[in-house]
């Protein structure tokens, strides 16, 4: 059976859909926060004659403005008896190397990382209304859970900072 092939005559044991990442509310102060941040690190290039960290800057700026504008769109993800559905791509459950959950006071997270040739790839969705005890006894037949995972350093600046 292919990886990539969309699988719909398999039964459902779990279907939700829900966000990727959490909605951060960003007041007035964190806009000007974050404009004070871009305005001195554009000012600090000018003034060392780095004109190219001036220029990354502001572009960075740009973008995270354009990529931030609407809210994050809701991904569908179904657990059947033969693997995941994510997004219509189907992945065999020899495909999907371990999962582990993140919780938050707001949100659970899921993460699942998948084999794809010699790469991996991660997927994260929020559980939304589905229990999360109910998506680990489920996913805890067919894979591993990967235990003690901690939310990355990376992932914490980007939830400290509201990126």
């Amino acid at each position: 059976m292919d990886q990539k092939q969309t699988q719909t005559d398999e039964r459902v044991l779990l279907q939700w859909q829900a966000k990727t990442a959490p909605s951060h509310f960003r007041g007035p102060r964190w806009y000007l926060l974050a404009g004070g941040f871009v305005v001195a690190c554009a000012a600090y290039g000018i003034l060392r004659g780095e004109w190219s960290f001036t220029i990354v800057m502001i572009l960075v700026a740009g973008m995270y403005v354009l990529t931030h504008r609407s809210p994050d769109a809701e991904k569908k993800i179904a657990i059947l008896e033969q693997g995941i559905v994510y997004e219509d791509e189907f992945t065999e459950w020899r495909f999907v190397k371990e999962f582990w959950m993140l919780q938050s006071p707001t949100y659970v997270e899921l993460h699942m990382m998948l084999r794809k040739g010699r790469l991996h790839q991660e997927i994260t969705i929020q559980t939304g209304d589905e229990d999360p005890h109910r998506i680990r006894a489920v996913l805890a037949k067919f894979i591993p859970e990967r235990s003690g995972q901690g939310e990355r350093l990376l992932d914490m600046i980007i939830r400290l900072c509201k990126l």
